[in-house]
């Protein structure tokens, strides 16, 4: 455990290979890596990552990150470091991502509010309650 950073030169090395990878492989691969760069801090370089992986993922890999954390992860970091450009072209119009996101509608809300509603407080999110001033 903690070895993250042979993470990413083992992925690396994965992605090279003259070998055309499965989808499925693609995408562990596109976890950890974003899995690594999320551990690092790196969240663009994690959003990325977790950009990359679609639906192939399945239930393929869950011993190791379920498709919904994938989204979870994936749209949080995008939300963090990508200007509301990015967010458009790289998560709203990605098509196989969006479907994962589907999986998490909630992610999925705070991403569209942020990129068309311009809010900076969500009603309904889980987190709201915690904030509001007691009577």
């Amino acid at each position: 455990m903690g070895q993250f950073t042979h993470v990413i030169n083992y992925v690396g090395k994965a992605e090279q290979t003259h070998e055309a990878l499965d989808p499925a492989t693609a995408a562990k691969l596109c976890c950890a890596a974003g899995l690594a760069h999320l551990e690092a801090k790196k969240y663009k370089l994690a959003a990325y990552k977790f950009l990359e992986v679609g639906t192939e993922l399945g239930n393929n890999y869950t011993e190791v990150i379920a498709p919904q954390d994938v989204a979870t992860y994936g749209g949080l970091c995008a939300l963090a470091s990508f200007d509301r450009t990015e967010l458009k072209n790289k998560v709203i119009d990605n098509v196989s991502f969006r479907n994962l996101l589907e999986l998490v509608p909630e992610v999925r809300e705070l991403i569209n509010n942020f990129l068309f509603k311009s809010l900076c407080i969500l009603p309904g999110l889980p987190w709201e309650s915690e904030s509001k001033p007691v009577a």
